[in-house]
């Protein structure tokens, strides 16, 4: 079974070789998949997820590389009817194939123990990304696709440059990112990654609280700073599982959210001194 991931992982390494870079797109808003298509590059593979028809709107003619995420170990995710029409989206020629996405939620548990991975019908090549994660990633959570496959290319493929576009950092508005995945950890590593100089995130993040204080003391030790933010930071989010269960039990939730949205903001006068 261990030898089944690794012929997957290996045959998409092979094919890998012959490109210098590679960018992630999210099916964000905030991905620019049209400004690569404008400059071409034939060491540059693009990497793409699932419903890639909320980024593209025509097809896209540079080498790619189409990512479905694995529902089981050996169903996707997305219909079929729903594959062919992302495959779609890109010219003929323009794939060097679809990969299926393996991850899960135990990370802890023997991973030789579990069912072999089965390449889906139409898929061409698999990447278990449960390896990367193992032993460490939040029990109970899958990862994202994008972030398993992120720490793939940068673990497998050493030879290769790799930016994420799109991925901003802020959790959408159906709030996927935090209920399903641990968003925190993911964007946690994502920057600690970025900071290390092993891959690029576009848009650059914005500056983060513990960095503006940096500025503001440089002479004062990071640590010290994180235990000044991190202690605001429990206070708000406290506040705000009160708000959550307040407005739960009561009928008129929107009176409730003006009520303690008031608070929070007299808390966070608190915490900064100007309260």
């Amino acid at each position: 079974m261990m030898n089944d991931r690794a012929e997957n992982d290996n045959s998409l390494r092979d094919r890998l070789k012959r490109f210098e870079t590679a960018v992630i797109f999210a099916n964000s808003t905030a991905a620019d998949p049209a400004g690569y298509e404008a400059k071409p590059d034939t060491k540059r593979l693009h990497v793409f997820f699932g419903p890639v028809w909320k980024i593209l709107g025509e097809p896209f003619t540079q080498n790619s590389l189409l990512c479905q995420p694995m529902r089981t170990h050996e169903t996707l995710i997305q219909s079929a009817g729903n594959r062919e029409a992302a495959q779609a989206l890109f010219a003929s020629g323009a794939l060097i194939g679809t990969a299926a996405v393996r991850g899960g939620k135990d990370h802890f548990g023997p991973l030789d123990g579990r069912p072999a991975t089965i390449r889906p019908d139409g898929i061409d090549f698999v990447i278990d990304g449960r390896a990367t994660v193992h032993g460490w990633y939040t029990q109970g959570r899958p990862p994202s696709t994008g972030f398993m496959v992120a720490l793939w290319l940068m673990e497998n493929c050493p030879w290769m440059t790799v930016t994420l576009d799109g991925f901003t950092g802020v959790p959408d508005g159906a709030n996927k990112m935090l209920n399903s995945h641990d968003w925190i950890l993911e964007q946690s590593v994502l920057e600690i990654e970025r900071r290390a100089g092993r891959l690029t995130r576009l848009p650059e993040p914005g500056t983060t609280t513990v960095q503006a204080l940096q500025s503001r003391y440089p002479d004062m030790d990071v640590s010290k700073i994180a235990e000044v933010v991190q202690g605001n930071l429990e206070i708000t989010v406290a506040a705000t599982r009160s708000l959550a269960a307040k407005a739960v039990r009561r009928r008129d939730s929107g009176a409730v959210l003006r009520k303690w949205g008031a608070r929070l903001r007299s808390l966070a006068k608190r915490s900064d001194g100007t309260g």
